[in-house]
């Protein structure tokens, strides 16, 4: 009897150990696959303007609403950067009236017939003119880069979207995105239509604000058109690359915490 006793204890202890070496092995490799995830913060300007009126005859208004954003953009946004753990957080999205320049007309207009063939140098500078100076901070009080997104009816024909990394003594000072919420890129500069909030992300075909928006916080986080298609980046898609990824946060976790 004390022999039974004695075996049954052998094996039940022993079975108690390879469960529990079992145990910490799973938890080590959850623990070793989790990444952690990189927040940042959009600042999100909904441009607000009368109608531009295009050379087709189309009248592109201001359409885009903070629930768009809220309840679909955002959502999209996190849906593709997922890929990276990085996570977009809405700041503020206020709607903010068109900078009253100097020859504002002869400005909006100058956008609208400007293109990729011919020389339009001002294209950037007067999109910068019709933002509100006011708008333009850099960080939050923590020291956290802000991401501006201005929302325009248009940002030139066949263009979707711009990315910019102003800086100061070649250090980052302010970043921003100029997006156009009408577009004829995807006609090759025939009449301008609304962009679509979202697309089917397994049935690429004209793409989406939403993954536009995407794109250009792509460049804000340092990435280019690099050689991969189709991807977010390039030849239309929604794949973010290892590499990419690895950059993309190296850069995010540079921006995402103070400089002190």
């Amino acid at each position: 009897m004390n022999n039974l006793l004695y075996y049954f204890t052998f094996i039940i202890t022993g079975l108690i150990v390879i469960y529990s070496c079992s145990s910490e092995e799973n938890d080590d490799s959850l623990q070793s696959n989790e990444i952690e995830i990189i927040k940042l913060k959009l600042k999100v300007h909904l441009i607000q303007t009368s109608p531009w009126v295009h050379n087709s005859g189309v009248e592109l208004s201001t359409w885009v609403t903070e629930n768009n954003f809220k309840q679909t953009i955002i959502t999209e946004l996190n849906t593709i950067w997922k890929q990276a753990n990085i996570k977009w957080a809405i700041d503020s999205i206020p709607e903010e009236p068109i900078f009253e320049t100097d020859n504002l007309q002869e400005k909006i207009n100058y956008v609208l017939e400007s293109n990729r063939d011919g020389p339009f140098p001002d294209r950037l500078t007067y999109l910068e003119d019709f933002t509100q100076p006011g708008s333009r901070i850099e960080k939050d009080e923590d020291g956290s880069f802000f991401f501006h997104v201005y929302l325009f009816p248009f940002t030139g024909n066949t263009r979707q979207g711009t990315a910019i990394r102003w800086r100061n003594n070649n250090e980052i000072s302010f970043l921003e995105t100029f997006i156009g919420t009408w577009s004829n890129k995807h006609n090759n500069g025939g009449v301008p239509e609304k962009c679509l909030l979202i697309e089917d992300q397994n049935e690429f075909v004209r793409g989406s604000l939403s993954r536009t928006i995407a794109h250009e916080l792509g460049h804000l986080l340092t990435l280019q058109h690099d050689l991969c298609s189709p991807c977010l980046m390039k030849g239309g898609g929604y794949l973010i690359t290892q590499d990419q990824i690895d950059s993309s946060r190296e850069e995010a976790k540079r921006l995402s915490k103070s400089s002190d």
